[in-house]
């Protein structure tokens, strides 16, 4: 009777299908995000000559070590204006006096964005040590052979890093399936799969609930058999002379200080400042 009202009932499409869509939306997203950018992060420390690797390296881990709900609540307080949410205005609104849309405090957008941002240097660990890894003397006989950067990347450096993107994604996509903080704190009106099974147990309704629980739990089995199917046919490449331990670094040339100090930026901005926020407001 539970599983058909769930599926087929009158309120399967509000209380249902409706949040699933959501749930899973907010997950590609934040998977998406998450890859970008801890990726691109992780090519940069360890294929190019960038200024100030370790401390950018340091600093970037740490909202993956930060509990999920600091971020969505940092996010809240930078962004949220008077005319939306608590009433209160945020950092933006009573610095700077900017008011920004309803749809970028709340609903699916930040949602996403949070957790990409928290799950990024997830990413940016599993993709960073492939990299790291990854034996240089490939690139040297490609670059021999007279291959240009571009099919290089595209020839070798990118099956090799695949399976760790592919794993990267599916765990993030999993990862953000299950989260319950973020979408309570700055979902809004927008509602998943988490927080209605919260709501639906709170009030006595444990069948749906725990539907919507089972529904989840078949959905992280699913992705990690895929996770185990792919990376299990992952390529890999011999070399006659040995590993090199060598690695050669793409010059950005003045660009190098620009590199750092972007990254550094966005580093300091959602590890540190965070926790600044957080013990300047535990004092007033």
């Amino acid at each position: 009777l539970w599983w058909k009202r769930m599926f087929v009932g009158e309120m399967a499409k509000t209380y249902f299908w409706k949040p699933l869509g959501n749930t899973v939306l907010m997950s590609l997203l934040a998977s998406i995000i998450a890859i970008l950018y801890g990726g691109v992060v992780a090519f940069f420390i360890t294929r190019t000559n960038m200024k100030g690797k370790k401390i950018i390296s340091t600093i970037f881990v740490f909202p993956y070590i930060m509990p999920s709900w600091t971020l969505a609540t940092f996010w809240k307080n930078f962004w949220q204006n008077p005319k939306i949410g608590t009433g209160v205005g945020g950092m933006m609104y009573n610095l700077f006096k900017v008011s920004v849309p309803s749809g970028m405090v709340y609903g699916l957008m930040p949602c996403a964005v949070v957790l990409g941002l928290h799950y990024a240097p997830f990413a940016y660990i599993l993709i960073g040590g492939i990299l790291r890894n990854m034996d240089a003397n490939l690139e040297e006989a490609a670059t021999i052979l007279g291959a240009n950067r571009a099919k290089i990347v595209w020839r070798i450096t990118l099956p090799i890093v695949l399976p760790a993107l592919v794993s990267t994604f599916l765990l993030t996509f999993a990862s953000s399936m299950s989260a319950y903080a973020v979408p309570q704190y700055i979902g809004g009106d927008m509602r998943v799969l988490t927080t209605y099974m919260k709501s639906f147990i709170g009030q006595g309704y444990y069948g749906q609930g725990y539907i919507m629980g089972l529904v989840m739990i078949v959905f992280g089995v699913a992705i990690l058999m895929i996770n185990q199917r792919i990376t299990g046919k992952r390529r890999s490449f011999t070399t006659v002379s040995g590993k090199s331990g060598q690695v050669s670094f793409i010059d950005l040339k003045w660009n190098k200080w620009v590199s750092c100090v972007i990254f550094s930026i966005l580093a300091i901005f959602f590890a540190v400042v965070p926790l600044i926020t957080f013990a300047l407001e535990s004092c007033c």
